[in-house]
């Protein structure tokens, strides 16, 4: 009889417990937490900047009569080897559709990413921009660059009114193919309207090796640096190359 009063008494305990614990809870007050933070100030489109940009002097000492024969020494990048006139670059192993190749923005509208041994539209002559795109950055300009993008910047859209007439031309012979390559470019204005004329040839025969004798050293000589106004040579027992570039204000 005892322990069935005992047994009542703690349930009337349990359920009078149960029906104020939500007041008692109510009157404690916890300490208010205040959280603050600032919203990142870059733009999206600072964030995907390109992996790598050539320009400059660094352009000038690296500039080959074809864009794969200009990127051939940079970090994840090489070329194919279908010919002097048909040197497409290859991004960490992908070529082809994989990688994008762009002129100012837009495509380039070739066949080279097709088939390797057609020539890039590309033309180095007048480049004064190389940028080198690989990951987030490269799905800018759309879904099909899984390997990357490459954009070539030149001054046929001019970003400014010349203040007056400026020109430039390029020229470089090589022995190994034959290959010639020469320029010009001429910015001016005509009142209110930008004017941009250039033009560039590119000519280049088979590869000439030569036969090397055994226990034979080959020896590298390099003269100069290509600068925007100078004039580079490099020799080789294979072949020899004189780059002329210079700039008339």
């Amino acid at each position: 009889m005892k322990s069935n009063k005992f047994f009542e008494s703690r349930i009337i305990c349990v359920l009078v417990a149960s029906i104020f614990s939500p007041y008692v809870l109510a009157q404690n007050q916890t300490s208010s937490l205040e959280i603050t933070a600032t919203g990142s100030q870059e733009a999206t489109q600072s964030i995907l900047t390109p992996t790598k940009i050539l320009q400059g002097d660094e352009l000038a000492n690296k500039l080959g009569d074809t864009l794969g024969a200009t990127l051939t020494n940079e970090l994840g990048v090489s070329a194919t080897g279908y010919g002097a006139g048909s040197s497409r670059p290859v991004i960490r192993g992908l070529e082809g559709s994989r990688v994008q190749i762009l002129q100012n923005g837009l495509s380039v509208g070739d066949v080279s990413n097709i088939s390797q041994d057609h020539a890039v539209g590309n033309n180095m002559q007048n480049t004064h921009q190389v940028e080198i795109l690989r990951g987030a950055a490269a799905l800018l300009y759309g879904s099909g660059s899984s390997g990357g993008l490459i954009n070539v910047v030149n001054d046929r859209i001019l970003t400014n009114l010349p203040d007056r007439p400026t020109g430039a031309f390029n020229t470089s012979y090589e022995t190994v193919n034959n290959g010639r390559a020469g320029s010009i470019e001429v910015d001016g204005a005509v009142g209110s309207v930008a004017v941009h004329v250039d033009t560039a040839i590119n000519n280049a025969n088979n590869y000439s090796i030569p036969v090397v004798q055994p226990n034979h050293k080959v020896s590298r000589l390099v003269v100069g640096r290509c600068l925007q106004q100078g004039m580079a040579a490099t020799i080789t027992p294979v072949s020899f190359q004189i780059l002329i570039a210079t700039k008339i204000i």
